[in-house]
């Protein structure tokens, strides 16, 4: 039903209110708190089957850590073991998704 005298609101105005609602601000910092961003680790091996890991304080560990934002998990995976060996590594496969 239409009403003449009652103004009419595009599609375009609502999503500019959704976007913009306080509630939406609330919301992202809400998830900044209680919902860490996703992490990415990285088990990266040889031709020899050698596999590249940390030795921190005698604990050997996985490369890996926060993804960035617009990063895809394989962009992420990529750079996190640049900046922590220097080498570039082929991110071949994904072996598991965990959720906390």
């Amino acid at each position: 039903m239409f009403y003449p005298d009652l103004p009419q609101i595009t599609s375009m105005e609502i999503g500019s209110f959704i976007k913009n609602y306080p509630e939406n601000y609330i919301g992202k910092l809400f998830a900044k708190l209680f919902w860490p961003p996703p992490t990415v680790a990285v088990l990266a091996h040889g031709d020899n089957e050698d596999v590249l890991a940390l030795n921190l304080d005698g604990s050997y560990r996985l490369h890996g850590g926060f993804m960035d934002k617009d990063e895809d998990l394989k962009e992420s995976a990529r750079r996190e073991v640049r900046e922590e060996t220097g080498f570039e590594v082929e991110i071949i496969q994904l072996l598991d998704v965990e959720q906390n």
